[in-house]
């Protein structure tokens, strides 16, 4: 049975992968190629869940699922995550190709009040 980590906030997702916490609590911006975000510990086929959004420019060479699909990132793209979403990355990224870029933000930031 595959492992599920749900990553429930902006300051959690910093700690899964060995960082301090965020300049703001609902924000962040994450440069992978960094060595400060140094690759999780993660085993492949772990099913991650974040509760906030996700846009991120990526371009490695690997397979990820996304939902029930597989997509190929040999060209470079982009993906767009909302909460509740489920990733897997299935296979091993190429570790000499690692210009990933992400902004992660809550649904607060974006929620309008009545």
């Amino acid at each position: 049975m595959s492992k599920i980590i749900n990553v429930k906030s902006i300051s959690e997702l910093h700690l899964l992968f060995g960082n301090t916490k965020p300049k703001h609590p609902l924000i962040t911006t994450i440069d992978f190629s960094k060595p400060e975000f140094a690759k999780p510990d993660y085993e492949i086929g772990t099913k991650y869940v974040l509760d906030f959004y996700c846009v991120s420019l990526k371009d490695f060479k690997g397979v990820m699922k996304y939902g029930r699909g597989n997509y190929d990132f040999e060209e470079g793209t982009m993906v767009f995550l909302s909460p509740g979403q489920v990733i897997t990355i299935d296979e091993e990224p190429d570790p000499d190709v690692r210009d990933i870029w992400g902004l992660f933000f809550h649904p607060d930031l974006i929620r309008f009040s009545t």
